[in-house]
C-alpha cells in the first residue's frame, strides 16, 4: 500500500492523509497546504505497515490526470500552487492566518461528530442513505468538468490547465472525504506507479479486492449534477460517461460498505442502494445484487451481459476490469486475445456452461441468409456477445456423468446433451435456464466427433434433452 499524509500547518485538526497504491510497500507524504487545498509539496517515502480504513474514489479519467510520479515529482514542479506564508484563504476569499483557520475548524460540530467511531458507522451495514451531515463552510471544494461535453476545457488546447483540472479533482476527493471523517483515501489515477509492470499487475490482480475492502466509495461524475432528478430521463445521471467504462462495473459491484454518487461540485446525488432502481435501469445489473451484494446468484453469461458495451481505454482491459467478478487472477498481457485467455480461465474454476450462452452478430446476404467467413468456437470474442444473455441462468447438472470440461491440444474436451437434427448439424443443450426453457446452441460436426458452432447468431430454447451420448470437441 503506497501512503501520503496530507498535513496543513497550524490546522492540526486539519491532517489529512490519502493511500497512494496497493502492495506490500507503504510511501508516506507530509502535504503542506491551506483551506483552499492547494498542493504545496509532498515527499513520499517508503515503509510497511497494516492498512488503516480507507474512503476509495471512483471516476472517469480524462485528458490528463495525476499521476504517482506527478506526487512524487511535486517539489520539482514549479507550478502556481505554491502557498505563500501562513495566510490562506477562506471560501468566500478572505485571507485568514492560519491561527484564525484553526480556531474556526475547532469549532465546527461536524469534525467533532466524525471521530472515531462515528466514522465506522457511517459507512457500514446497508449501504446507508445517510451521511454524517457537515458544516462545509470552511472547505473549499472543486468540481472537475473534464468529462462534461460543454466543457471549457474542450476549448483549452493548453495542458496547463487540463493539469490544473486534474489536480482539483484530487484535492477535492481528499476534502470530501476528510468533510466525513476519513482520513485516508485512495485515488487510482495517482496511487499505482505505472511505470512498474510488477506493480501494475499487481493492482490490476488485486482491484476487486480494494474495491471490496475499501470503508466508503465515493463515486465522481463530472458530468452529473445534485440538482437535478436522477430517474428523470433528461437528467445527465443515466447519460454519464461512468455508468460506459468497462472499469467502473467492479467499482459499482465490489464495494461491501457504502457507494456515494457525488456530482460535479462534490454535492450528494445518492447511494448505490437509494438509486438502485435506476441504476439498474442504467446497467441491466439486477436491483437485488445492487442490495445484497451476492455474486453467487448470478451466471458467467449474466455477468458477462453487464459488461457488453462498456469501453476501455486499451481493448484487453475490457478483459483484466472482469477478473474480480470471476474471482480469476491472471498476468495482464497487452497485445494478445485478453478475453479469450480469461475465458480459459474461468473454465478451469467453473463447470457453469452458461459461459457458452452468447450470440454473435453475423453478416447477411440480401436474402437475408447468415454469411460464415469463418467457423467459431464454442468461446465469444467479446463480452458484446453477451447483451442478450441476461437472463440466462447457471447450468444445471440435468444428466448423468461427467459435466466437467477442459482444454486439450484438440481444443475444448465437453460433454452436451445432443440431437442430430440434419447431416453434420446438431442442437446441444446448455442446460442453463431461460425463463421457462432451457438454452440450446447449434453445432456443425467438422470431423469425427469435433464440432465447431454453427448459427452463433442465435440461442435456441428447449424443454429437455436425454442424457448426452456425445463428447464434443
Amino acid at each position: 500500500m503506497r501512503d501520503i499524509s496530507l498535513e496543513v500547518p497550524k490546522i492540526p485538526r486539519y491532517l489529512r492523509k490519502i493511500i497512494l497504491g496497493h502492495s506490500g510497500q507503504h510511501r508516506l507524504a507530509w502535504w503542506e497546504g491551506g483551506l483552499q487545498l492547494i498542493f504545496a509539496s509532498l515527499h513520499p517515502r517508503s515503509f510497511y505497515g497494516s492498512i488503516p480504513k480507507y474512503a476509495l474514489l471512483s471516476h472517469t479519467w480524462g485528458e490528463k490526470e495525476v499521476t504517482f510520479q506527478d506526487i512524487q515529482n511535486r517539489d520539482k514542479d514549479k507550478s502556481d500552487r505554491k502557498v505563500s506564508g501562513d495566510v490562506f484563504r477562506d471560501k468566500s476569499g478572505k485571507q485568514v492566518s492560519g491561527d484564525e483557520c484553526d480556531r474556526e475548524v475547532s469549532g465546527d460540530k461536524a469534525d467533532r461528530e466524525m471521530s472515531g467511531d462515528k466514522c465506522d458507522r457511517e459507512v457500514s451495514g446497508n449501504d446507508s442513505d445517510e451521511e454524517v451531515s457537515g458544516n462545509d463552510s470552511d472547505m473549499a471544494v472543486y468540481g472537475d468538468d473534464s468529462d462534461m461535453e460543454d466543457s471549457d476545457l474542450d476549448d483549452e488546447a493548453d495542458g496547463k490547465n487540463l493539469f490544473e483540472a486534474a489536480w482539483k479533482k484530487v484535492e477535492g476527493a481528499c476534502a470530501h472525504a476528510w468533510k466525513y471523517g476519513w482520513r485516508w483515501i485512495w485515488i487510482d489515477s495517482c496511487c499505482i506507479d505505472k511505470s512498474s509492470s510488477a506493480e501494475l499487475s499487481e493492482n490490476i490482480n488485486s482491484m476487486y479486492r480494494l474495491y471490496e475492502n475499501a470503508g466508503v466509495c465515493y463515486v465522481y461524475l463530472s458530468d452529473a449534477s445534485s440538482k437535478e432528478d436522477p430517474r428523470d430521463p433528461r437528467s445527465h445521471f443515466p447519460k454519464s460517461k461512468w455508468f460506459t467504462r468497462g472499469w467502473t462495473l467492479q467499482e459499482l459491484i465490489a464495494p461491501s460498505a457504502s457507494v456515494v454518487f457525488l456530482d460535479h461540485m462534490w454535492e450528494k446525488i445518492g447511494t448505490r442502494y437509494s438509486l438502485r432502481d435506476i441504476i439498474s435501469a442504467i446497467t441491466s445489473i439486477p436491483v437485488q445484487l445492487l442490495e445484497d451484494g451476492d455474486l453467487t446468484k448470478y451466471s458467467i453469461a449474466q455477468k458477462m451481459s453487464w459488461a457488453a458495451f462498456r469501453r476501455t481505454t486499451r481493448p484487453e482491459d475490457r478483459a483484466y476490469s472482469l477478473m474480480g467478478l470471476f474471482d480469476i487472477c491472471m498476468p495482464p498481457i497487452y497485445g494478445e486475445g485478453a478475453f479469450m485467455r480469461l475465458q480459459q480461465e474461468i473454465i478451469k474454476t467453473s463447470d457453469d456452461r452458461s459461459i457458452f450462452a452468447w450470440v454473435a452478430v453475423c453478416e447477411r446476404d440480401k436474402d437475408g441468409k447468415v454469411v460464415e467467413h469463418e467457423p467459431r468456437g464454442l468461446l465469444a470474442r467479446s463480452p458484446d456477445e453477451f447483451q442478450g444473455s441476461g437472463r440466462v441462468g447457471i447450468s444445471s447438472m440435468a444428466f448423468d456423468g461427467d459435466t466437467s470440461f477442459s482444454f486439450n491440444n484438440n481444443g475444448l474436451r465437453i460433454r452436451l446433451p445432443v440431437v442430430l437434427i440434419i447431416n453434420d448439424i446438431a442442437q446441444a443443450s446448455l442446460n442453463c435456464q431461460v425463463d421457462e426453457d432451457m438454452c440450446s446452441i447449434y453445432l456443425r460436426r467438422t470431423t469425427d466427433q469435433h464440432y465447431v458452432r454453427y448459427r452463433p447468431d442465435r440461442l435456441v430454447p428447449v424443454r429437455s434433452f436425454e442424457t448426452p451420448k456425445y463428447v464434443l470437441h
